[in-house]
């Protein structure tokens, strides 16, 4: 389960373990979106329990049109 997804990172809940400075590669559905968005390279900086902090490294241009979209979409204060 995806957490405080913003542009640069997420907080995931997972039945698995992590520790930090692992490095992975992330696909999350997003809404009104036919294909999983593809994160290339995150690091996960923080882990406690079953949620861990991920950071975004490496994504590309239209995954980050995606996220940015529906962070403004969620986010009232965003809107013009």
């Amino acid at each position: 389960m995806v957490f405080n997804l913003s542009v640069d990172g997420c907080r995931i809940g997972s039945d698995d373990a992590v520790k930090p400075n692992t490095y992975l590669e992330l696909h999350i559905d997003l809404p009104g979106c036919n294909v999983p968005t593809t994160i290339e390279l995150a690091a996960v900086r923080w882990s406690e329990g079953q949620q861990f902090g991920l950071e975004f490294i490496r994504v590309s241009e239209e995954a980050q049109e995606r996220l940015r979209t529906l962070v403004r979409s969620l986010d009232p204060a965003a809107r013009p």
